[in-house]
């Protein structure tokens, strides 16, 4: 996911969109080192910037089949696994 398309989404200004995805970053090489090499399921829970941007990083660096999304805003887990169906490629998101 791109700066534009987090800003043109769901963010107010720039600045917020690259925190987004510098957080995710980071947070997706954790993945890569510390989860087991056999994963495929990953579980959000939340449905703003900051799920999405994460789960795209995590994919960008793990062989993921599944994704797993929870929030209290059950329209927004819905918009956000709508969203990520688009993008998906070929991943089951529920």
């Amino acid at each position: 996911m791109s700066a534009e398309e987090l800003v043109s989404h769901h963010q107010p200004t720039l600045d917020t969109a690259l925190t987004a995805i510098r957080t995710a970053a980071a947070f997706a090489a954790a993945t890569d080192l510390l989860a087991r090499p056999d994963s495929r399921v990953l579980a959000v829970f939340g449905a703003g910037p900051q799920a999405r941007a994460h789960v795209a990083a995590i994919c960008a660096v793990r062989p993921i089949d599944v994704v797993r999304c929870y929030s209290r805003d059950r329209e927004r887990a819905d918009a956000m696994c709508a969203a990520l169906s688009v993008e998906a490629g070929g991943r089951n998101i529920v």
